[in-house]
C-alpha cells in the first residue's frame, strides 16, 4: 500500500502556495496548499508555478479571469466596429432604418469596455502600471463608449428628423459634428488603456499602434477645431485653403479610426492567444507536478519498505554452527581395512623359510 506522503517533508521541487492563487479549474483559493497535491474542491493537480521562467505577463493571470477577459474583448471589438461603421454610415447617407443598430452596438461596446477596465488580479510578481492600475484612468476609459452612444443617438434622431422633414433636423445636423469630435476625444483613454494591456501581454507593436491612434485623435481633433475657428474669422480666400486642409485632416483622422478598429480586433486576438498559452503552460506545469509527486511517493514507499538498521541495545547472540543432516557414507577402497582375527597373512605374503 502506498505510504502517506504527509509523514515526510515535501521535496525541494514542491512548495506551499504562499499567495492567493485561484485554481485554474474551479477557482478555489489554493493558499497554504502544497503543489503537486489535488485541489480539495475539484481534484485538479496544483501546478508548480515557475516564476523564474515566466515574469509578469497577461498569460500569468488566473485562467478564469483570462477566459472572461477574452470574451469581453471580443464583444468590445465587435461592438466598437459595428458602432463606428453603422453610425458613420448613417451620418454620411442621411439616416436610414439601420441607424438604430448603432445604438444597440454602442451599448454592447460600452458594456464590453466597462468589463475590460475592471481592476486586474495582482500577484506577488505583478509589476504596477500607472495606466492599468490607476482608478481614475480606468473610470475615464470605462466612460469612453458613452460618447459614441451619444453620437449614435444623435445620428438616429437626425435620420428620423430628416425623413419626417422636421425643422429640428438642421439643429441636429449641427450638433452631430461636435458629438463626433467628443466621441474621438473620449476614445483616447480607452485606447491608451488597451495599449497598456497589450504591452502587458507582450505585443509592443499593437501597443504602439493604439497609442498612435490616441495621439492622432487628440491632435487631429484640436487641429480640426482650430481650422474651423480660423475659417470663420479669416477672409474667404484663406478660409477656402483652410477648409481644404481640414479635409486632409479628416482623412488622417478617418485612417486613424480604421487603425483603431483593427487594433480592437487584434486586441481580442491577443487575449484569445493568452488564454491558449495559459492553458498550455498550466497543463505543462500540472504534468510536471504530477510526475514529481509520483516520484516523491515512490521515494516514500522505498523508505517505508526498506529494512531498518539493527538495534544497538539488543545483545549480539553468536550464530550456532550448522548441524549436518547425516554422516556421510564410507567410501569403498579408502581408509583403514579391518581383517578377521583368524587371518594369518593379511596380504597373502609368502611364508618364511624354515630354519
Amino acid at each position: 500500500m502506498p505510504a502517506d506522503p504527509s509523514r515526510f517533508e515535501h521535496s525541494a521541487s514542491q512548495s506551499t502556495v504562499a499567495d492567493d492563487r485561484a485554481c485554474n479549474s474551479c477557482g478555489y483559493n489554493l493558499r497554504g496548499l502544497l503543489t503537486g497535491t489535488p485541489c480539495p474542491e475539484c481534484g485538479a493537480t496544483i501546478a508548480i508555478k515557475r516564476y523564474a521562467a515566466r515574469g509578469d505577463n497577461l498569460t500569468d493571470a488566473p485562467a478564469r479571469y483570462l477566459r472572461t477577459y477574452a470574451m469581453w474583448a471580443a464583444l468590445t471589438a465587435a461592438g466598437g466596429v459595428a458602432t463606428v461603421v453603422v453610425t458613420m454610415g448613417g451620418w454620411l447617407v442621411g439616416g436610414g432604418p439601420f441607424v438604430f443598430v448603432g445604438i444597440g452596438a454602442s451599448l454592447v461596446f460600452a458594456g464590453g469596455a466597462a468589463m475590460l477596465t475592471r481592476p486586474r488580479p495582482r500577484g506577488e510578481n505583478t509589476i504596477p502600471d500607472a495606466t492599468i492600475d490607476d482608478p481614475r484612468w480606468r473610470i475615464a476609459a470605462m466612460a469612453s463608449p458613452a460618447a459614441w452612444l451619444l453620437m449614435a443617438t444623435s445620428v438616429a434622431l437626425l435620420g428620423i428628423a430628416t425623413a419626417n422633414l422636421w425643422r429640428i433636423a438642421d439643429a441636429l445636423a449641427f450638433l452631430t459634428w461636435p458629438a463626433f469630435m467628443l466621441a474621438l476625444v473620449a476614445s483616447i483613454p480607452l485606447h491608451i488603456h488597451l495599449a497598456s494591456v497589450a504591452g502587458w501581454a507582450g505585443d509592443t507593436g499593437l501597443a504602439s499602434r493604439l497609442r498612435s491612434v490616441a495621439w492622432v485623435f487628440g491632435i487631429g481633433t484640436l487641429t480640426v477645431l482650430a481650422a474651423a475657428l480660423f475659417a470663420a474669422i479669416v477672409p474667404d480666400g484663406l478660409a477656402a485653403a483652410i477648409r481644404i486642409a481640414a479635409i486632409g485632416l479628416y482623412a488622417i483622422v478617418g485612417l486613424a479610426m480604421l487603425v483603431g478598429l483593427l487594433g480592437f480586433v487584434q486586441f481580442a486576438a491577443v487575449t484569445a492567444a493568452a488564454v491558449r498559452t495559459n492553458r498550455a503552460q498550466h497543463d505543462r506545469d500540472r504534468r510536471i507536478a504530477e510526475r514529481r509527486a509520483a516520484e516523491m511517493s515512490e521515494t516514500v514507499d522505498r523508505q517505508f519498505n526498506a529494512p531498518g538498521p539493527p538495534d544497538p541495545v539488543a545483545p549480539i547472540v553468536p550464530a550456532a554452527p550448522p548441524i549436518p543432516e547425516s554422516d556421510p557414507p564410507p567410501r569403498i577402497g579408502q581408509g583403514q581395512r579391518i581383517e578377521p582375527a583368524e587371518t594369518q597373512n593379511a596380504y597373502d605374503l609368502e611364508p618364511e623359510d624354515p630354519q
